[in-house]
C-alpha cells in the first residue's frame, strides 16, 4: 500500500468525513500524519474548519489559501508539493469532488509520483444521484481518472443517508461497492459508519472505519 491516500468521489459521498477519520486511525500507527485538503470547489464542507482539532490530535493540516473565507476563490499553497515529497509522512488527501475537483491531483501528479505514488479510492454513496447506478458510478469514476491523470485503486462504501443511516442502507451499500469495485478490477478496500450502523450489519467487505461525527458537533457529511 502507498503511503499517499487520496480520497474522491462524486459530491455528497462523505469524503471529507472519511478523509479526517482515516487521518486519525493512521496517526495511531504513524507519528507524522499529515491531511492534505485539495478540495478547491466546495467552501462550506472541508478540512479547514476543523485544523485546530485535527492539530491537536497531532495531525498536520495543509489547507489552500483562503480556505476560512467561503466568499473568496481557494488557491493551492506551495506547501502541498513538499508534503507529497517527504516519504517519512503519511499523507492523506481530501479531493474536491468529481472531475472539476480531482484535477488538482493531475496538476501534482510529478509532486505525487516522486513521493512513491498514491492510492486513489473513491468513496460511493449510492444514495446520491450521481452515483445512483453502477453505470453512472463507473461514469464518475472514469472522469475522476482522467482528470488526476491515474486509475482508481479501491472503492469505499460510504453508503448513507447522513443522521438517518439504518444498517440497511450501509448493507445495501456492499452490493454497490462490490459492483462498482467488479466494473473497475478493484477491491472493495473498506466500508464506513458510525459504530452501532457497522455493529448491526454483522460481515462486510474491506476495512471498518467507524466514523464519529457526534463527537465533532461541527463536522458535516460533505
Amino acid at each position: 500500500m502507498k503511503r499517499i491516500v487520496l480520497f474522491t468521489g462524486a459530491f455528497g459521498s462523505g469524503k471529507t468525513e472519511i478523509a479526517m477519520q482515516y487521518a486519525l486511525v493512521q496517526k495511531q500507527t504513524h507519528e507524522q500524519t499529515v491531511l492534505v485538503d485539495l478540495d478547491l470547489i466546495n467552501p462550506y464542507f472541508n478540512v479547514a474548519a476543523h485544523t485546530q482539532a485535527l492539530n491537536a490530535a497531532g495531525i498536520e493540516t495543509v489547507v489552500p489559501h483562503n480556505a476560512h473565507n467561503a466568499a473568496e476563490i481557494r488557491t493551492l499553497t506551495g506547501r502541498i508539493g513538499a508534503v507529497f515529497r517527504n516519504r517519512a509522512a503519511f499523507c492523506v488527501t481530501d479531493l474536491g469532488g468529481e472531475s472539476a475537483g480531482a484535477a488538482v491531483a493531475g496538476s501534482l501528479k510529478n509532486a505525487i509520483e516522486d513521493g512513491g505514488g498514491a492510492e486513489l479510492w473513491f468513496c460511493l454513496n449510492p444514495f446520491r444521484p450521481q452515483t445512483a447506478t453502477t453505470e453512472d458510478a463507473l461514469a464518475v469514476v472514469r472522469e475522476v481518472e482522467a482528470a488526476t491523470r491515474r486509475q482508481i485503486t479501491g472503492i469505499v462504501n460510504n453508503a448513507n443517508m447522513a443522521f438517518e443511516t439504518a444498517p440497511e442502507h450501509l448493507m445495501a451499500g456492499e452490493e454497490a461497492a462490490l459492483a462498482l469495485a467488479k466494473a473497475c478490477c478493484v477491491p472493495l478496500v473498506m466500508h464506513a459508519g458510525m459504530q452501532e450502523i457497522i455493529a448491526a450489519c454483522g460481515p462486510l467487505s474491506g476495512t471498518p472505519l467507524v466514523l464519529t461525527p457526534a463527537n465533532h458537533p461541527a463536522w458535516q457529511w460533505s
